[in-house]
């Protein structure tokens, strides 16, 4: 079967999946080919299955069809068709090799559904995976099997959802998901295997534009730096693939990021990574005309929608239950207000509020009234405005100033403003502007001071 040009309009133009599938499931170190060939694949699988009927849960992939998904493509006269040299051969052999080889490991229960020690079912991706060398394809059917089984309060109310692994890849409404998405094409242009993977990881924070995750997450969860020799040249690898993705660029030559930042904080042997980002959606091919307002109408509905998830999604981790994991907070009302706060300001501000309300344990009345104050007195609109708002209120904190000025005059005492400091010091200047607010009683002005106190105590106590 000869899978030519034409036959690509039928494919798949973004991969989109659930943003734990890569957490259950690990794929290992894929080569570049590899990797194409397997998110190629997974974004094909992608909502063909509603149904348990055994016969319409098997999907068939001609090599020439692979290869085309893979951007594998040599021209015959001026037509496009799947390169299906030795190379390519080899690389779907790997392909098979390995996926048959991924599984996801959950608990055995007893009969009183207690975990039983040490003893693990092996829930496969796949159910099928198999090729006919003859004809040339591959066989595949995912698996149907339960990887998170369903959790009931007294009163018979879900609180965790049953989850098949079939539903990684397939939603009747992906809205009601956390998904991540990035466009195939994009993705299948890229030389690196490393550069492949940091962009699976900037595409699920793309509305962000920042990230800080540990190193041992980013060199060996996420890179798969997996050997002595290979964490030994992170910083070249990582250099590169921040280089390679920083030259990315659409079918239209339209760049994908305009910035792409990577620091390390902390210390030498202790440390995170943070990656500073320009916001992307370039490399999402959408189905819309482009006809100027029309085509900005779309893009604008598209990132709001994406904004209001991840506000969400912070959201419900600040205010949610940690056991049963309902966020009595989450009312129709709270949403109404986040999305009235995002129609003037980004959502990565709102985000920092949730994570300072959070860090405090205060409830949605403290984020709003924070909000208030960056909206109305300070102005803040963009992450930008924020970073710098707090830079000039630190300078400005002379409490906070002198303070560190003494341990600077201490040549027996080194201030790391680590992350986690910062977000301290974000708490403090928080906490000050509060003080300055002549509405509030005796009771609750002691208490601020008394959080003061507690949190100058935390910064500075342990030098």
């Amino acid at each position: 079967m000869m899978f030519q040009e034409k036959e690509r309009k039928k494919l798949q133009e973004v991969i989109k999946y659930e943003r734990q599938m890569p957490a259950i499931f690990d794929f290992g170190d894929l080569t570049a080919s590899e990797e194409k060939i397997t998110y190629s694949i997974l974004g094909e699988l992608r909502d063909r299955f509603y149904t348990n009927e055994k016969a319409e849960t098997f999907s068939r992939f001609y090599f020439n069809e692979i290869a085309l998904l893979a951007g594998n493509i040599q021209k015959r006269n001026g037509i496009e068709y799947g390169n299906l040299d030795q190379k390519f051969k080899k690389s779907i052999d790997g392909f098979l090799d390995n996926l048959q080889a991924v599984y996801y490991l959950v608990p055995k229960l007893d009969k009183n559904k207690e975990v039983i020690p040490n003893s693990y079912k092996r829930i496969p991706l796949f159910a099928t995976l198999a090729k006919d060398s003859q004809e040339k394809f591959i066989e595949v059917k995912i698996s149907e099997e339960i990887y998170q089984r369903e959790v009931l309060d007294d009163f018979g109310n879900v609180l965790v959802p049953e989850k098949r692994v079939i539903d990684l890849f397939n939603s009747i409404n992906w809205a009601d998901t956390q998904y991540l998405e990035f466009g195939r094409k994009i993705h299948n242009s890229l030389k690196s295997k490393y550069s492949m993977r940091l962009y699976h990881l900037l595409a699920e924070f793309r509305s962000t534009g920042w990230i800080i995750k540990p190193s041992k997450y980013i060199e060996e969860d996420i890179l798969k730096l997996n050997t002595p020799a290979k964490r030994k040249k992170r910083n070249a690898i990582i250099d590169n693939a921040v280089a390679e993705l920083s030259e990315l660029k659409n079918e239209k030559g339209d760049k994908i990021f305009e910035f792409i930042n990577v620091t390390k904080v902390g210390t030498k042997k202790d440390y995170q990574y943070r990656f500073d980002f320009s916001k992307f959606t370039l490399d999402l091919p959408r189905n819309v005309k482009e006809s100027g307002g029309q085509l900005e109408k779309v893009m604008k509905k598209n990132q709001q929608k994406i904004d209001f998830m991840v506000v969400m999604n912070k959201f419900n981790l600040v205010f949610s239950d940690p056991i049963t994991k309902i966020n009595p907070a989450n009312t129709k009302a709270n949403q109404s207000t986040l999305k009235r706060f995002l129609e003037v300001m980004d959502a990565d501000v709102i985000v920092e509020a949730l994570e300072k309300t959070g860090v405090a344990n205060k409830g949605f009345g403290y984020a709003v009234n924070i909000l208030k104050n960056w909206r109305d007195v300070q102005k803040i609109k963009t992450f930008q405005d924020l970073q710098k708002y707090n830079a000039e209120y630190f300078l400005a904190n002379s409490e906070t100033q002198k303070k560190v000025n003494e341990l600077r005059n201490d040549t027996h005492k080194v201030i790391d403003i680590t992350e986690e400091n910062a977000l301290i010091l974000n708490q403090i200047k928080e906490v000050s502007i509060r003080l300055n607010d002549v509405s509030l009683t005796t009771f609750e002005k002691s208490e601020l001071e008394k959080t003061r106190e507690f949190l100058m105590s935390e910064l500075f106590g342990t030098y």
